[in-house]
């Protein structure tokens, strides 16, 4: 017996891949749907996130040694005090004394400040020390000093956000230490010194977190690491003494990978009618629990592999005119959905007008035949459209004394 073999793609995987679009499609209307307004962007703006340093009133690196990931940007004044690779390295960015970037960044930054100290604190704070700090915004009328060990503690919030608006200045003494923890890459931390605000000092050894965006200066001493946070200065000089880290993008490691250096939490807003700009925190989302994405990406494959084995099995057809050629009916018990869609079929020989189709079983079943009558087809589906008629078919019986 000559068997031609049909080609086909599975209706079922279709049938799913239809329904993963559409839910796709109805999350991609209801995110449209609950955006704020069309105006609405990331806290820190095209241009401004690029920076990891960004200077007012210029920039300068002192000692040897120190690390950055990211751009550093200074306008209006636009001295950059220190070179490559005496004083520090740089990647994932690149210096720039003044230009377009530099100069939007700044004008961003004011905006992003502005829209930050808008915020309604939740908590007043002057001494960090030994605390552990709720996503929040937290203020003071003077300064915030940090000794010891500061934890942010998102609660399982991967989109968790903390504002802290320093009313004179922000002072980290030697070795502290900020810890960010139960978040992830949703994340946004920011140290926020508006105009009429202090500068911001970190002390030689300390370990700080996020952004700080300052009116006026941000000095480091040696030895400071800021490996997920930006410094950023409006008016005044960002220095550096020397051995210094500061990053942003694959500079944040562990949870906070894919944070862009600590910069989301939240979105900024400009009213369509003018206004100071508006911060709205982001809807938390769950943190995925350590290998978590792994163990479902795997389990995905894993499933689609199997399933996809068992539809081929279950589907596989093969046309086989010469089975068919004694009967003459065909009965199809009930209403049976279409299993298959066939791409392509070679039908080199289609005798008395009748299709026959072969039904592979799983798990070496041996092959039942099925023959489809073409008068007992659905009224409008003809010959030629052979590919959109159920098979194989899985309950099916033969008019008595008929077939084989």
């Amino acid at each position: 017996m000559k068997k031609y073999e049909v080609k086909f793609v599975s209706t079922k995987i279709m049938r799913r891949t239809g329904g993963f679009l559409l839910s796709t499609a109805v999350f991609a209307l209801f995110q449209i749907a609950t955006t704020p307004n069309a105006s609405a962007g990331p806290l820190l703006a095209s241009n401004l996130i690029t920076m990891a340093i960004l200077g007012g009133g210029g920039v300068t690196i002192g000692g040897t040694g120190s690390v950055i990931t990211g751009s550093i940007g200074a306008y209006p004044t636009t001295s950059i005090i220190g070179v490559t690779p005496t004083n520090f390295s740089i990647s994932g960015g690149t210096v720039q004394s003044g230009g377009a970037t530099a100069m939007s960044a700044q004008s961003e930054l004011g905006t992003a400040i502005t829209g930050l100290s808008g915020l309604t604190p939740t908590s007043t704070v002057s001494s960090l020390g030994g605390l552990t700090l709720a996503p929040g915004v937290y203020s003071s009328s003077s300064t915030m000093d940090l000794t010891g060990t500061l934890t942010l503690d998102g609660g399982g919030n991967a989109n968790a956000l903390w504002v802290f608006e320093v009313g004179s200045a922000l002072n980290t003494a030697g070795s502290s230490t900020v810890n960010v923890i139960n978040t992830g890459a949703g994340a946004g931390v920011y140290w926020v010194l508006p105009t009429g605000s202090g500068s911001a000092v970190l002390g030689s050894n300390s370990t700080f977190l996020g952004n700080i965006l300052a009116n006026q200066s941000i000095s480091l001493s040696t030895n400071v690491t800021d490996s997920c946070g930006r410094l950023l200065t409006q008016v005044a000089s960002v220095t550096l003494a020397g051995s210094d880290t500061i990053g942003i993008g694959n500079s944040c490691s562990g949870i906070l990978a894919g944070s862009n250096g600590l910069s989301g939490g939240g979105t900024l807003t400009t009213p369509p009618s003018g206004g100071p700009p508006v911060v709205t925190p982001l809807a938390p989302a769950p943190v995925p629990e350590p290998g978590t994405v792994m163990l479902l990406g795997a389990g995905i494959v894993f499933l689609l592999a199997r399933q996809w084995r068992r539809l081929i099995a279950q589907c596989h057809l093969v046309f086989a005119p010469d089975l068919c050629r004694t009967a003459r009916e065909v009965v199809i018990d009930g209403c049976l959905p279409v299993s298959t869609a066939i791409r392509s079929i070679r039908t080199p020989d289609l005798r008395e007008s009748q299709a026959c189709f072969a039904a592979n079983r799983p798990r070496n079943v041996a092959p039942r035949w099925f023959c489809i009558n073409r008068a007992r087809k659905p009224s409008g589906i003809g010959l030629s459209a052979c590919a959109t008629f159920t098979t194989p078919i899985r309950t099916v019986r033969r008019s008595a004394g008929r077939g084989r």
